[in-house]
């Protein structure tokens, strides 16, 4: 703001001009920060679409119907991973074969399946991989009483894995 006036108005004038200049920067700041998060969230990939088994089919490649979550300490539990909190935490596999390589974090993979299969109802899950120390499979329990647990892993004695 320019003005004309005696000193103790220009002193309050170039007051008002300072507290209008950090005004605008915290709005445009404010501004970019809300743009960047909504950049952010809109070039997320969309979950995708459940995999629907059929009777024509034998084999699925999972790898593009995965959503997929990294817990580097390992200690989230199914009760928290299948929260709603942890919804957007989960990342879309954009590859048809995950490779988690070495690593100590768990990876948790979510899967959604439709069975419009007539003929199978029992379905073979081949994680692919023979030397992983553990794999647990969380299958829902009707009307969300929790989970059915199935365990393998070489690091697992042979007698406790429900799937060798």
């Amino acid at each position: 703001m320019i003005g004309l006036g005696r000193t103790g108005q220009v002193e309050e004038l170039v007051g008002e001009c300072k507290l209008g200049v950090r005004a605008i920067l915290l709005t445009i700041l404010a501004s970019l920060i809300l743009c960047t998060t909504a950049l952010a969230q809109t070039n997320d990939p969309p979950p995708p679409d459940p995999l629907i088994l059929t009777d024509e089919g034998e084999a699925y490649p999972l790898g593009l119907y995965l959503e997929i979550l990294e817990d580097p300490g390992g200690e989230l539990t199914i009760e928290e991973v299948t929260s709603p909190e942890f919804n957007q935490l989960f990342v879309s596999s954009q590859v048809e074969v995950p490779n988690f390589k070495f690593t100590d974090s768990a990876i948790w993979v979510r899967l959604h399946l439709k069975n419009e299969s007539h003929l199978n109802d029992d379905w073979l899950l081949d994680v692919g991989f023979a030397n992983m120390h553990y794999a647990d499979l969380y299958t829902p329990l009707p009307e969300g009483e929790g989970f059915s647990i199935k365990q393998t892993g070489v690091l697992r004695p042979r007698a406790s894995r429900d799937i060798i």
